[in-house]
Formats: structure tokens, sequence, C-alpha cells
């Protein structure tokens, strides 16, 4: 499949999985929501500028989970400092924050599966190479970073990750690491490098099965 025929059948995906995410998640939102303005007594969705295709930034929409004092452009580095308690915590761990996002994903701003978007203070820090890779693909609500222990440190510190995906990057891939992403929710050992991937995610092994590391397919 050619380069447009994949954005096609990508983005055909990507609507049709979200618009029937959306419908199941809408609850999920909706209390989350509520939590979030019980702990807080604020408008319970978090807005932030963000880096997508073609570097334009966009605002990105969670629903909160950190307090308000936050600062809005704070790295996951210095995180520790501001983390939420209790029900918040929950949320946050599980992503369930990062929901509201299928809209953007309706919208054409993002995807379903696809690289982080980065704040722009910190794409801007990026190696200009990587950067603009990145940039070349509409960014994911979830993505080979974010299923893989290097999700706990920053973008920049693996950006091997995101080269692989973007070099890789097919339909059945996209499956496979939304498979992975529920798998890891539900405790499923994120991977460890790339030697865990399945061989056959690689383009020039497609019809391979074994597993590269001992991940099963």
């Amino acid at each position: 499949m050619g380069a447009e025929g994949l954005e096609v059948s990508k983005r055909i995906a990507d609507v049709l999985g979200a618009a029937v995410l959306l419908v199941v998640a809408a609850p999920v939102i909706v209390l989350a929501a509520l939590v979030s303005f019980a702990a807080y007594r604020r408008w319970p969705f978090f807005v932030q500028t963000r880096v997508g295709l073609a570097e334009r930034p966009f605002r990105l929409v969670k629903v909160r989970t950190l307090a308000p004092s936050t600062p809005t452009d704070v790295p996951k580095a210095e995180l520790e400092a501001h983390r939420p308690g209790g029900a918040c915590r929950f949320l946050r761990a599980h992503h369930i924050d990062e929901l509201p996002q299928l809209i953007h994903v309706l919208r054409g701003t993002m995807s379903l599966v696809g690289p982080r978007p980065e704040m722009e203070p910190l794409h801007r820090g990026l190696p200009a190479d990587f950067a603009r890779l990145r940039t070349s693909v509409r960014p994911g609500i979830t993505g080979l970073w974010q299923v893989s222990q290097a999700v706990e440190l920053m973008i920049s510190d693996h950006p091997e990750y995101d080269r692989f995906y973007i070099a890789n990057q097919r339909l059945r891939f996209d499956a496979w690491i939304v498979w992975r992403t529920v798998a890891g929710l539900l405790g499923r050992p994120l991977l460890a490098s790339l030697d865990d991937l399945p061989a056959w995610v690689a383009r020039d092994t497609d019809d391979a099965t074994t597993p590269v590391g001992g991940v099963p397919v």
C-alpha cells in the first residue's frame, strides 16, 4: 500500500474507531469530569497547546487531574511535585484523562495511533530532524513510545520508538499498538526495547510471525 492509500485507510480507521470509542467512553468521560470537579472545584477540562501535524500548534484537551496551580508547561520530569492524589491519581494512571482526545481524532487533528504531541517548548528543544519527522504524521492518543518502558522518561530520551513507528507504520501495526495499550492498562509488561517487537512489524519482514524478543504476536 502506498503512502496515499495508507493515509486514506488510516483516516477511515481513525474516524470509525474514534466514533465507536467516543460513544462507549462518553459516560466514563462524564464521570471523570465530575470526579475532577469534586476534587478541584474548577472547570474539569484542561486545555494545553501541543504541536501537531506539519508543526502546527493545536489545543489539546484532557480531563483535569493536576491541581489548577500546576504550571501548564511543566515537563514530565518535574511532575512528581504536582502528582495528584486519590481518584485523580487513578484517572491519570489509567489514562482516563486522555479520553476526550477522541474528539481530536474525529476532527482530524490527531490519530488513534501516532507520536505523542509534544508541548511547544519541548518540541523546540528536539533535534530539528527528529522534530520534523515526528510532525510529518498526525500525533496519536497512543503510540509505540507509549507502550514501552520509555514512557516513564522524556520522548527525547528514546527517539528510536517514534523513528521506528514512522518508518514501519501501517494498519496492522496500529492495531497491535492499540492492543498493547489495552494490555498495558490491564497490567501486561511494557516493551523494554525494540527487540521485544514481533518480527513482522518491520516492513522487510512482513510475513514473519516469530517475535523478535519475547512479546507474542
